[in-house]
């Protein structure tokens, strides 16, 4: 089995959920199996600039062979102003879908070379369902091509270009019971095959001593510094908290243009290495996870690994969905019941670790990256069986 994989945007160095997801799914099926896998990816590092970072060419990262190709130049203003359009009407006629998805962020040399070498591979998996250079790599092969979406609510996944692809393809591989029935349920896609394969999880736990001797307890936020993660909402509750009570400060990791006030409710670390992260996670009283647009959430599960609970946003339904199943956090969504869940995680630390303690129970049972693989060469090996008998 030959798989290809590709993603607009891999390796180390590269911030994202979705890019870690790739590149861990990549080593983890490389280190499981006796399958070959090729990434195929473009040049850049930075979503935010589109630049060609990397050198075009074949070279290997931790057993894995990386495809890279220069980012063909693109001009965001189009998307820009359908973006305005589609938030103003809440729709875009038919043709305006397509100029959107076009709009984004291409690789054109990658097309040409998966459309000359798609024979050499049994599948294709594709990810996310919104990236551009995805979207038109899954349209050269479909009849072999696995979409992974990491599709969350929100009014792209509407759109027309994107049903027509995730219908057209092999199959849809999910990342949580709430994405698949959010993707086929309520979006109505009809794909042809579909299966829930998770994400997996690791975490590095270090020494956390240092942090847990800090003058003040302090929730964390981990992950990207953008408006859709709803850190506005989070900022305003964590600084209002600390106004009215002085206890509680919220520890901010990560990189983007929505960093903190500068106020003593907040602690900005910026981007960490692995090491610090694990020890701020380990010394956490709590790790928020505020976003309303998550299809899996690996920060919720990298708190658990470390014992810790989790605090998250009553209206996402895939993270409410994974604290029930684990019984390992809090939900909030008033400001009023935010200052609720942190008082009584300062009332009930012993509670609290066995909230964490359940969500590691719950990761180690389900969301190891040798789980995943082994669910994937499940289904691969069933649908070609099935295939092959039709």
């Amino acid at each position: 089995m030959h798989l290809a994989i590709v993603v607009a945007r891999y390796g180390k160095e590269v911030v994202g959920g979705v890019e870690r997801l790739a590149r861990r799914l990549a080593e983890s099926i490389c280190a499981e199996t006796t399958w070959q896998v090729t990434v195929l990816t473009s040049c850049a590092m930075r979503q935010d600039r589109w630049e060609n970072h990397y050198q075009p060419g074949v070279t290997a990262l931790n057993g894995v062979t990386v495809r890279r190709f220069p980012v063909t130049p693109f001009d965001t203003s189009e998307r820009d102003r359908l973006n305005k359009r589609l938030a103003r009407n809440h729709k875009l006629v038919s043709s305006e879908q397509y100029e959107w998805v076009q709009a984004g962020e291409q690789c054109e040399a990658l097309y040409a070379w998966l459309a000359r070498h798609s024979a050499e591979f049994s599948h294709i998996i594709t990810l996310p369902y919104l990236s551009t250079v995805a979207y038109n790599a899954g349209w050269i092969a479909p009849a072999k091509t696995l979409v992974w979406p990491c599709l969350h609510d929100e009014i792209y996944a509407f759109l027309e270009p994107f049903r027509l692809l995730m219908e057209s393809a092999q199959g849809l591989l999910f990342n949580s019971p709430e994405e698949a029935a959010f993707t086929l349920d309520v979006v109505g896609i009809r794909p042809k095959q579909h299966a829930l394969l998770g994400v997996g999880v690791e975490l590095a736990i270090t020494d956390a001593r240092e942090n847990q001797r800090q003058a003040a307890p302090y929730l964390l936020f981990l992950g990207r510094l953008v408006a859709g993660k709803n850190l506005h909402l989070l900022y305003d509750y964590a600084q209002r908290f600390w106004e009215d009570y002085g206890t509680v400060q919220l520890a901010v990791v990560g990189r983007g243009g929505l960093q903190p006030p500068e106020h003593p409710a907040f602690i900005f670390h910026g981007a960490v290495d692995e090491p610090t992260k694990a020890a701020l996670v380990t010394g956490a009283l709590a790790v928020c996870q505020p976003s309303l647009n998550e299809s899996f959430s690996l920060v919720m599960m990298e708190a658990w690994l470390a014992n810790r609970p989790a605090l998250v946003h009553a209206d996402a339904a895939v993270t409410v969905g994974h604290l029930q199943r684990a019984r390992a956090g809090l939900a909030f969504r008033t400001y009023a019941e935010y200052c609720a869940a942190v008082e009584w995680l300062l009332a009930h630390p012993t509670k609290a670790t066995q909230m964490g303690q359940n969500g590691r129970r719950y990761v180690e049972a389900n969301y190891r990256w040798s789980h995943v693989v082994a669910r994937l060469v499940t289904t691969l090996t069933t649908w070609q069986k099935e295939s092959n008998a039709s």
